[in-house]
């Protein structure tokens, strides 16, 4: 079974959190200057996306 997920995004289209459809908030991250990941918070998700 498919899972939905909610994607929050900066103005710029940056991933911040992933969402689940429980609420859950599966994947946050945290950006530095130059959108270079300060921290990465995965919980419960494999993330393929590929940019």
């Amino acid at each position: 079974m498919h899972q939905l997920y909610y994607r929050h995004t900066d103005p710029i289209g940056i991933l911040i959190e992933l969402i689940n459809q429980q609420a859950t908030i599966v994947l946050q991250a945290n950006y530095k200057t130059w959108c270079k990941v300060d921290s990465l918070c995965i919980n419960k998700i494999e993330q393929n996306l590929k940019y």
